[in-house]
């Protein structure tokens, strides 16, 4: 009986102690204050230091027998190089010794070479004898600071011969270079050259790592067709940069000081609305009401830059004419990338673009030199490349037949089972060709050409070959691996005219279709409020992106304010940006619209959601929507809208912001900050919650008694296994007792 009780008040208290209520059922949740930790070690670059890591280069291992490693870079316009350039690499160097099958014994044999060069010039060839890391400092010499590429980055080359693998069994040899290694490039200020005949650059450079931002001006009441220009420009800069320029619309009265001083500027439009030209010293001056030039016509457009009367480090383009024909003129000219100069390499007058626009024609059968390339020979360890551009006429496309006939041979030192040639087209793989003994003389083979891979405007012919050798450990690894591209291939191109095709059903996933079906996008209408910078701005956004998924010479969109005339709705598809309230086509489109608005509010009335909530008249919110055109189903209607100027933003990054894209779906779309809601109306189906409007005071009234964030505190992970481990020994005690009885009794 004693050992009974004893076993009860045992299990009374292991229960007590298990399930013992702490005091409170909630605890506070509180926002832990983040907390500055200084990385040990870490140093602060100069303004003339560059480390490997600014140019986004991890650290980058290489591996023995051979390796290489290239890294390429601009550097500002106005940076004038000096001597004293030196590179500060920080090596890790590892070798692995194993023992030989021969005699046993362990292999010390170990070191390297490594051949640095910077824009082709050899600096030095560093010996690698050393276990670990260690930093050496190379001088760069005056000649070797002068770029051989041709758009004018710099380049790093390293060549690792670790030649020692091949004639020690079980040796293995890694060089890492770290990302903290620098380059050191001492310079003055300079004042970079003032023509068009380098656009893009100095305005944009390829692999800046500290790029300069651009200021595109339109006037503050800008007409449709001024702000057709300055579209037009962000839509050819998103082409000839792949949509990488930093790029910003704003007006006069909103430009800084800081941005005048800090930034490359664009003003498009005509004289009369820029002050700031007035005085300048443009090839084409301002006198406050119009441009003046020796045989100026009414119409024509007007191209110039100069350096910056803010600052002269930067740029000031002047995309203009005394006519709103004029200056889309201008602007289209500056689209197409090759500005032809009069005299002056920093104006053009252009009288004309639409001959531009026209399709041209091109021959049937095209050479590699007709197209202004010369025989080119490939050569080195690894995948070298060369790409060859033509250009299909807008308005055409490719017939079945095309093929390419590929002139080449290659070395016979080269491994055929590893080595060989992929071609591709518009980044679309066509074919391959394997190498082989008998096409070490010069060789014909015929590659076929898809015809969807063929797209009007420029085209992009890339050959990749993929040489190693017969033997890694060769001392003609660096020099007899090649493979020569005569310039007598033939590329066989038919081209017709397009057979008209039934409209798909889009929605917004499809973007950025129908808008790009144009490669000039001369089917986009963009509608727009007439007095919003803020929705300008998103609008030069958007087309900076479009253009960089486009490949026409030039640019040929249309802007029109308010609501579209009857003509431009059957010729566009329509991107409509701003506001509700400031766009009659959206009242007009109300009763086709996924959400619409009712008269005067910018809130959608949201009905494709399953959960309603209660926002505040003045919240801000982002808005997609995406509608086949009532006056037309051929045309497409997509409208990119905010409550307020921040919701408007927000509406546009998840357009344009590839984390935020991947969440759209359906015809409507809710944006806020970075939470991105879809919905599909046509089928009564959501993936989030809606948004009603209610008027603001009930809400603020529910903000007047705060409460504490409380966050219920979840029962230990160990309670559960001890509960049931209790138990079973409870039993097990019990069982033990029971039967100690009977036995005794």
């Amino acid at each position: 009986m004693k050992k009974l009780v004893l076993l009860t008040t045992l299990t009374t208290l292991v229960f007590g102690l298990l399930f013992l209520p702490s005091q409170t059922t909630f605890a506070q949740v509180e926002t832990p204050t983040p907390t500055l930790v200084s990385p040990s070690g870490s140093t602060t670059l100069s303004e003339n230091e560059i480390s490997l890591s600014k140019l986004e280069i991890p650290d980058t291992a290489m591996r023995g027998p051979f390796d290489s490693f290239t890294a390429t870079f601009s550097v500002p316009a106005d940076w004038q190089l000096s001597d004293g350039a030196q590179l500060v690499l920080k090596i890790d160097a590892r070798f692995f010794r194993g023992i030989s099958e021969i005699t046993g014994q362990t292999i010390q044999g170990s070191g390297a070479t490594m051949d640095v060069s910077f824009n082709d010039k050899i600096l030095t060839t560093l010996l690698i004898d050393w276990t670990g890391e260690r930093t050496v400092t190379i001088p760069i010499t005056p000649e070797a600071l002068t770029p051989y590429l041709t758009d004018g980055r710099h380049e790093l080359f390293l060549f690792l011969d670790a030649a020692v693998d091949c004639f020690l069994d079980f040796h293995e040899t890694t060089v890492v270079v770290r990302s903290d290694s620098k380059i050191i490039l001492p310079h003055a200020q300079a004042i970079p050259s003032a023509s068009l005949a380098t656009f893009p650059r100095p305005l944009y450079l390829s692999s800046a790592f500290a790029p300069t931002p651009v200021k595109l001006i339109v006037p503050d009441s800008p007409t449709a067709e001024e702000l057709q220009a300055a579209l037009t420009i962000s839509a050819g800069l998103g082409r000839l940069t792949t949509g990488r320029i930093p790029l910003t619309l704003t007006t006069p009265s909103l430009l800084s000081n800081e941005d005048r001083q800090g930034a490359h500027l664009i003003y498009v439009g005509k004289a009369s609305s820029f002050s700031d030209l007035q005085g300048a010293s443009l090839p084409a001056p301002s006198n406050g009401s119009a441009f003046t030039l020796n045989g100026l016509q009414p119409d024509d457009g007007i191209v110039q830059v100069i350096n910056s009367t803010f600052n002269p480090q930067r740029l000031m383009y002047i995309i203009g004419g005394n006519s709103d024909i004029g200056v889309v003129k201008a602007a289209q000219a500056l689209s197409s990338g090759n500005i032809r100069t009069t005299g002056s390499t920093s104006l053009a007058v252009v009288a004309d673009v639409q001959q531009s626009i026209l399709a041209a024609s091109v021959a049937e059968n095209r050479t590699i030199k007709d197209l202004g390339y010369p025989t080119l020979t490939l050569s080195g360890l690894g995948i070298q490349s060369q790409s060859y551009r033509f250009y299909v006429p807008v308005g055409q496309v490719a017939q079945d037949g095309a093929y390419l006939d590929l002139v080449f041979n290659h070395s016979a030192l080269l491994d055929y089972e590893l080595s060989g040639m992929v071609l591709s087209v518009n980044d679309q793989t066509i074919g391959g060709v394997r190498f082989s003994d008998q096409n070490t003389a010069i060789t014909t083979t015929r590659v076929a050409i898809p015809p969807y891979v063929i797209r009007p405007g420029d085209n992009f012919l890339r050959i990749d070959a993929d040489m190693a050798p017969s033997n890694l450990c060769s001392e003609f690894v660096s020099n007899g691996l090649w493979t020569t591209l005569v310039d007598t291939t033939l590329l066989h191109l038919p081209l017709t005219a397009p057979k008209p095709e039934a409209t798909q059903a889009l929605n917004l996933t499809s973007y950025p279709l129908p808008f790009t079906s144009s490669p000039t996008l001369g089917t986009l209408g963009i509608v727009l409020p007439q007095k919003d910078p803020v929705a300008w701005n998103t609008a030069s956004k958007l087309t900076l992106n479009l253009g960089s998924l486009t490949f026409g010479n030039l640019v040929g969109l249309k802007v029109m304010f308010d609501n579209p005339s009857e003509d431009a709705r059957g010729q566009y598809d329509l991107l409509v940006v701003g506001k509700a309230s400031e766009l009659p086509v959206i009242s007009e489109l109300s009763s086709s619209l996924p959400a619409p608005f009712d008269e005067g509010s910018n809130v959608a009335t949201e009905r494709g959601f399953p959960i309603v909530y209660r926002l505040p008249a003045d919240a801000s919110l982002g808005y997609l929507q995406w509608l086949p055109a009532p006056w037309n189903t051929n045309r497409t209607v997509m409208a990119v809208l905010g409550s307020t100027d921040q919701g408007l933003a927000w509406a546009g990054d998840a357009i344009l912001k590839p984390e935020l894209r991947s969440r759209i779906g359906g015809d409507f779309v809710v944006a806020h900050e970075t939470q991105v809601l879809s919905s599909n109306s046509r089928l009564s189906v959501g993936s989030g919650l809606s948004a009603t409007l209610v008027p603001a005071e009930a809400v603020k009234a529910t903000q007047t008694s705060p409460q504490t964030t409380q966050a219920p505190v979840g029962t230990p992970a160990w309670v559960i296994p001890a509960v049931l481990a209790v138990t079973a020994l409870i039993v097990l005690l019990l069982v033990i007792v029971v039967f100690s009885r009977r036995s005794r009794s």
